[in-house]
């Protein structure tokens, strides 16, 4: 039997992209956590552009070279309440 498969198309480009493990919803808003310094993060907003291969493009929200949490999210949810 033949799959069904997403083939990206146009022009390679750079884009920022964090993995759907990365991804924080609440109430339908897409956030993640940010490390701000030693044992600190930050809850943020998130603007998703394509996502691809359990990856999602991030057009708002983080900035290149910020650390992002991918593992361990539960723990940092429940302490933000989410």
């Amino acid at each position: 039997p033949i799959s069904p498969a997403w083939l990206p198309t146009g022009p390679p480009r750079d884009a920022l992209v964090v993995p759907d493990s990365a991804i924080v919803e609440s109430n339908g808003m897409p956030l993640a956590f940010i490390k701000v310094g030693p044992e600190r993060f930050e809850l943020r907003e998130l603007t998703l552009g394509q996502a691809s291969a359990g990856r999602w493009e991030v057009l708002a929200g983080i900035e290149p070279g910020e650390r992002v949490v991918v593992d361990g999210t539960s723990p940092l949810r429940a302490i933000a309440g989410r």
